[in-house]
């Protein structure tokens, strides 16, 4: 006698659930920070990464880019691209609290609008926990094309 509850995962299904997390995290970050962009660009200018008169412009791209990740993760077409997005961001933004950190810029990141203003600490930290899920789901999709995951 199987019920649903005992039937077993598909391989094929983690990248989904993953992605499924992932985009709800991208999109909530992208909505959070657009009440923040302010801030945002204040941290991003006081980084000394590029002239003053870009971090307001990059702020907005920033945003746009996590919600076209969160998108790009519910959309089947192109979810393992999103899935590598995701991975290069958030190395990306890792490299960047770690800057903040070389760099004593301890103006509060927005990294969560309002919700969470982290530490150069807190950020890395954060990054390198949105890494495991991301690579765990490019690690089962890649898994289960090499199984023939389209074979049931």
């Amino acid at each position: 006698m199987t019920t649903e509850a005992h039937r077993p995962i598909p391989a094929h299904s983690l990248p989904v659930q993953v992605s499924l997390l992932l985009a709800a995290v991208w999109g909530t970050v992208a909505a959070l920070k657009v009440g923040a962009l302010n801030q945002l660009a204040a941290v991003l200018d006081a980084a000394m990464l590029f002239p003053p008169w870009l971090a307001s412009p990059v702020a907005v791209a920033i945003v746009a880019w996590e919600a076209t990740v969160a998108l790009g993760l519910l959309l089947p077409i192109v979810r393992r691209a999103a899935l590598w997005a995701t991975a290069m961001t958030l190395f990306a933004y890792f490299g960047f609290a770690m800057w903040r950190a070389v760099a004593g810029i301890d103006a509060p990141c927005q990294c969560f609008g309002f919700l969470l203003r982290s530490t150069p600490g807190t950020s890395a930290a954060v990054c390198l926990v949105l890494l495991v899920p991301t690579i765990l789901g490019l690690r089962a999709r890649g898994h289960a094309s090499h199984q023939g995951d389209g074979n049931a």
